[in-house]
């Protein structure tokens, strides 16, 4: 059963990578690395959100992600957020992320070199990019 969970983690991520990947070498830029620490990051945020009601970058406390990202473990000389809320599959969201501009711009940061993906209940979605060296 463990061997299996990875192996969906291991996919999941591969996904994740691939729809990233090809968008910033359709751009000239090179692929990110999938993160766990930013996966982290990005679960602690999209749960906060769906389990106090808020959407927000910012937490009521007025956390952003590089306090999240550093939380996390995150050594960060860079940081980006994406969030999204009602899409129903990782395709939709990273195509909904695609076509808008503030999103996509985070998304073709020249500067990032990883990046996180999570998912909270109700469709929250959370895309934390990151480089811990600039």
């Amino acid at each position: 059963m463990r061997l299996l969970s990875l192996l969906l983690v291991f996919w999941a991520s591969t996904v994740q990578a691939q729809q990233l990947n090809i968008l910033r070498a359709e751009q000239g830029l090179p692929g990110l690395m999938h993160n766990e620490t930013l996966d982290r990051a990005a679960q602690a945020h999209a749960n906060d959100m769906a389990d106090r009601g808020y959407f927000n970058h910012r937490s009521p406390e007025g956390a952003g992600p590089g306090d999240r990202a550093t939380a996390a473990g995150y050594p960060w000389c860079l940081i980006a957020e994406n969030i999204a809320k009602g899409q129903t599959s990782q395709t939709e969201v990273m195509q909904a992320w695609a076509n808008s501009p503030p999103h996509r711009t985070n998304m073709l940061r020249p500067g990032i070199r990883e990046y996180g993906l999570a998912r909270a209940p109700g469709d929250i979605w959370v895309l934390v990019f990151g480089a811990t060296t600039c």
